[in-house]
């Protein structure tokens, strides 16, 4: 299912760089249906939970 909403470049006020990460399959899912369920992208689930926007223990 494709995420419906991408942050903008400068919404945090700084332009996003790329990075790249190595994640296990199971945390690779979790971030998936984490990034389904909220419609964002999985960059922005991950800049939404290192910001404090996401309690990731509701998950």
């Amino acid at each position: 299912m494709p995420r419906i909403i991408r942050a903008e470049q400068k919404e945090y006020g700084e332009t996003k760089k790329k990075y790249q990460f190595m994640l296990t399959p199971t945390t690779s899912k979790k971030l998936d249906e984490m990034a389904d369920k909220l419609k964002i992208s999985r960059s922005e689930v991950f800049e939404q939970i290192m910001r404090g926007k996401i309690d990731i223990n509701s998950y």
